[in-house]
C-alpha cells in the first residue's frame, strides 16, 4: 500500500478521491465544487445539508451540517482505501468530550465540579 502525498500537516485530497467519497456516502456527486477559501477541501449542498469533505491530518473527514447550524455530523476514512477510520473517530469523540468537560470546569470552577463528581460517584451513577 502506498501512502497517499502529504499536503499542509495532512493528506492531499484531490478531486478525484472527493468525487468518489461523495458517491460512496451520498449515492451522488452532483454539485461538488472546490473551496476556494480552504486548500483541500470540496462542497456541495443537498436542501438545508452542506457537506464538506476536506484533508485532515491523517484522514479524509466529511461533514455534514445543517445550514441553520443546528446539529453536524462527521466521518473520518482512511485516504487510501476510502474506509471509516475508526480509530479517527473514537479519537474526535474523545477530544469532544474534553472539549466538553473542560468548558464546564472553566465555566463552573474546579472546586464546584469536583464536588459534583464526588456526589455522583459515591451514589453510583
Amino acid at each position: 500500500m502506498t501512502k497517499k502525498k502529504q499536503c499542509h500537516g495532512g493528506v492531499k485530497l484531490t478531486e478525484k478521491t472527493a468525487r468518489t467519497l461523495a458517491m460512496q456516502e451520498f449515492g451522488t456527486a452532483r454539485g461538488l465544487t472546490k473551496s476556494t477559501s480552504f486548500v483541500g477541501a470540496y462542497f456541495m449542498e443537498f436542501g438545508n445539508l452542506r457537506i464538506e469533505i476536506c484533508a485532515d491530518a491523517a484522514c479524509i473527514a466529511v461533514r455534514v451540517v445543517l445550514a441553520h447550524g443546528t446539529g453536524s455530523s462527521v466521518k473520518y476514512f482512511d485516504p487510501d482505501t476510502l474506509q471509516e477510520n475508526f480509530k479517527a473517530i473514537d479519537k474526535h469523540r474523545e477530544d469532544e468530550d474534553r472539549a466538553i468537560i473542560s468548558d464546564w470546569v472553566n465555566l463552573n470552577g474546579p472546586e464546584y465540579c469536583r464536588k459534583q463528581v464526588e456526589a455522583i460517584w459515591k451514589q453510583g451513577g
